[in-house]
Formats: C-alpha cells, sequence, structure tokens
C-alpha cells in the first residue's frame, strides 16, 4: 500500500515566515530555494523541513532542520 505524499510547496515562502504564520505545523516538504546546497542539487530534490523546537513562551519557531530528497525519476523504487 502506497501512502500519500502531497506535492512539494513550491510558494517560495522562507522556513521561518512558514512556521510562524503556521503555529500548529512542524514539518513541511518544499523545493529547494535558488543557491540552496548547490553543490549537492540534482535534478528532482526537494527539501524535508522539520521543526525542532519553538520558544516556549512566544511559541516562535526556532531550531529547524533540513534535509535533502529525491524523486525517483527513473521509474525505481524509493
Amino acid at each position: 500500500m502506497n501512502a500519500h505524499i502531497p506535492p512539494p510547496d513550491d510558494s517560495g515562502e522562507d522556513d521561518l515566515a512558514f512556521f510562524s504564520r503556521r503555529p500548529t505545523i512542524n514539518s513541511r516538504i518544499r523545493l529547494p530555494f535558488k543557491d540552496e546546497f548547490p553543490e549537492l542539487l540534482k535534478p528532482g530534490a526537494f527539501v524535508h523541513v522539520l521543526l525542532v523546537t519553538r520558544d516556549p513562551v512566544t511559541h516562535e519557531p526556532r531550531t529547524r532542520a533540513r534535509a535533502i530528497f529525491y524523486s525517483d525519476i527513473d521509474g525505481g523504487s524509493a
């Protein structure tokens, strides 16, 4: 059974703004920003951003972690 994975976010909104406007969301999948990881990116890349911590008083986003993933553009399985 395959889980439904939504397409990557292509709004161009930076991660701080994204998580600040959405206080109940702690993860996003987006397209890479221009010049983000330029030495690592290949066609089909997307970025998974995980919000690790929020300020305990203001609830503003703090620590974020990013990981690069690739779509399966050659027809295999991931």
